[in-house]
């Protein structure tokens, strides 16, 4: 079960372009995922960075992160230069 949501969190991230779609996964990794099979506090994927694969899955969404942020922060830069333009 573990791998598969990993998977579906990373195909989700890769085709993730928007800030609310970034957000929602990040939300997801934080979430607690409850009690294991032994008893354990499972925690959520982000508490447990000494996992490699969450590790790589943390370090991808801070990084996918960083480029939607700065996508949208240019197109809303576009956007106003062409609007102060057009006033001119």
């Amino acid at each position: 079960m573990n791998e598969y949501i990993l998977e579906n969190l990373s195909t989700s991230l890769a085709t993730a372009t928007t800030s609310e779609e970034i957000a929602r996964i990040e939300e997801i990794i934080k979430t607690d995922r409850g009690i294991g099979i032994g008893g354990n506090d499972l925690g959520s994927i982000y508490s447990n960075k000494n996992n490699p694969k969450h590790a790589k899955l943390i370090s991808d969404l801070i990084q996918k992160r960083n480029i939607v942020a700065n996508t949208e922060w240019n197109a809303n830069e576009r956007a106003n230069t062409i609007e102060k333009r057009e006033d001119l």
